[in-house]
This record gives structure tokens, sequence and C-alpha cells, in this order.
């Protein structure tokens, strides 16, 4: 996915014919491709790399229940 926001995944879910809580996502990114997905009700799992995007850092620390690192 090019662009990952909220709704895309969303447009993802839907197409998969599936409920939010049974898409899990793994990524590097937090603020693309973790948070987004929480928001709309399914899993992530955080792969932390020791490079990546100033753009795609966040302030915070994640917690959610559906969320692993």
């Amino acid at each position: 996915m090019s662009d990952k926001k909220e709704s895309d995944y969303l447009k993802l879910i839907l197409h998969l014919d599936i409920k939010p809580d049974q898409f899990i996502m793994v990524g590097k990114s937090l603020k693309s491709d973790i948070l987004p997905v929480l928001e709309v009700g399914g899993y992530d799992v955080h792969i932390p790399c020791h490079v990546s995007w100033t753009h795609e850092h966040i302030a915070h620390k994640v917690e959610h229940e559906n969320f692993m690192q």
C-alpha cells in the first residue's frame, strides 16, 4: 500500500471481506503501519528498525491491547 491512512486500511479490510479484528499488520513504522490499524480495530506487530524516516517518528509510547512489539 502506498497510502497508509485509516481509510486506506478500511478499504483493504473491506476488499478482503473480513472484520477489522481479523486483520493484522506487521510493520516497522509506528506512524503509518501501526497507529492507523489500531484505530480501525486491527492488530499490529511492530518490528523496530534502527533506521527510519524522521516523518515516521512519534512522540509517545504505543500502549494498546492489540499491539505487540
